[in-house]
């Protein structure tokens, strides 16, 4: 039952459609123009009507306008024809140069209108970012801060090259000093010349690992430092219309 009243009411739709254009095409031949204008101004904003019907009825209400000697507001129903369907032109056997006359003069100031017409433009301003790149976390590895200078953090990469081969030389140092005072320490001859030399060793020993777990410790923040690393944001400047999507880089 349902469906049966759709399709009713879908068929009445369409021939009220049909019915408005017949209708005003009746009037005009019949030279009720005013009524064929009421017509197209009642039907200017309908929705039950498809788009060529509009067009149909916009370009009935010029045609009536101009035969009732109102060319300025059969102007306004040629535009508002074009604006429903922009390559709309009039078949020059079918239609009098009367109506064409005035209807290629709105279409060519219609068309210069719409290339003059500034577009509306939403720009948008975000930001494009990255991690580092596999070779950069490579070179990392093998050297702390290498990879930093890979990404060109030229500076932030320095620091950390300079604090590893510092503190590297420091530990390679006091490992050799330790070793020594060890050797020493067990080569002692008397007792208190072995206690002096413990003391030595126990000191190089003690710097040997404070020097040696700094190192461990730069080298780890080195890695842990690129890994959360995200390189220079870049901002963007996207502009959109209803044509065109532009994207501008700013570096």
């Amino acid at each position: 039952m349902i469906l049966v009243l759709s399709l009713f009411v879908l068929v009445s739709s369409l021939a009220a459609q049909t019915n408005v254009v017949a209708e005003a095409e009746s009037l005009f031949h019949a030279g009720d123009y005013e009524r064929v204008e009421l017509l197209a101004l009642r039907s200017a904003n309908s929705l039950d009507l498809s788009e060529s019907d509009r067009v149909t009825l916009e370009l009935l209400g010029g045609y009536s306008l101009i035969m009732l000697e109102r060319e300025e507001d059969a102007r306004t129903h040629f535009q508002r024809a074009l604006d429903l369907d922009s390559t709309l032109t009039l078949d020059p056997v079918q239609v009098s140069p009367k109506f064409r006359v005035v209807f290629d003069d709105v279409k060519s100031e219609w068309q210069l209108q719409r290339s003059l017409r500034v577009p509306k433009i939403r720009t948008v301003e975000t930001t494009e970012s990255r991690r580092a790149r596999t070779e950069s976390h490579i070179m990392n590895l093998f050297a702390p801060g290498a990879g930093f200078l890979s990404e060109r953090e030229h500076l932030r990469g320095a620091v950390h090259l300079i604090a590893q081969t510092a503190l590297t030389a420091l530990w390679l140092s006091e490992l050799k000093q330790n070793n020594d005072a060890r050797k020493k320490y067990l080569d002692a001859d008397s007792s208190s010349q072995a206690v002096d030399l413990y003391r030595e060793y126990d000191d190089h020993h003690r710097r040997m690992w404070a020097f040696g777990l700094a190192a461990a410790g730069v080298y780890l923040a080195s890695q842990l430092d690129l890994t959360l690393w995200r390189a220079s944001k870049t901002p963007v400047t996207v502009s959109a219309s209803a044509n065109s999507l532009n994207l501008h880089y700013k570096f």
